[in-house]
């Protein structure tokens, strides 16, 4: 993976695909909630749909917590498609390298989106425009990002892995 420096944080830059479906979910209920991440917020990662050319995942961040979070747009591309290498991916075995296009960007707080508490937000992301996915054999995804939490402070969220064959 790239890395460049950003705000004291690493984060790598690229366009990618977005296929179009974003989506804050209904308030989640909290009994139900089983949190991974840190601070009550996770991320996960499912397959959406794999052809021979493309590995479209779902990307979803849950807040469980009894705040607002902040997620940069670019860790959770609503319209503008991906702007950061966030996925690690390995095709049997071997990593897979971004090939996206690689951007500085100065943060304001337009580039942040509210997820409120108890609610989540999701999106379906197309890999194949930023990684080289249309070979068949064993794939393993995950997603990594940092985003606002608090004054001055970073959340780090980290999905699970995704396993997925073609």
């Amino acid at each position: 993976m790239t890395n460049l420096r950003y705000n004291s944080f690493r984060a790598s830059v690229f366009i990618l695909v977005v296929t179009g479906s974003f989506s804050c979910g209904p308030r989640v209920d909290r009994s139900s909630m089983i949190s991974t991440g840190q601070h009550g917020v996770s991320c996960t990662l499912e397959s959406h749909e794999i052809s021979a050319r493309d590995i479209r995942v779902r990307l979803t961040f849950v807040n469980s917590t009894e705040r607002a979070i902040g997620v940069y747009r670019w860790n959770l591309p609503v319209s503008n498609g991906l702007e950061a290498d966030l996925f690690d991916i390995q095709h049997d075995g071997m990593a897979v390298a971004y090939r996206g296009m690689m951007v500085k960007r100065k943060v304001t707080p337009e580039d942040v989106i509210r997820i409120d508490p108890f609610t989540n937000a999701s999106v379906i992301v197309s890999l194949a425009d930023a990684y080289d996915v249309e070979g068949a054999g064993a794939y393993a995804i995950s997603y990594h990002s940092f985003n606002p939490y608090g004054a001055g402070e970073l959340q780090e969220c980290r999905s699970n892995i995704l396993a997925v064959r073609k």
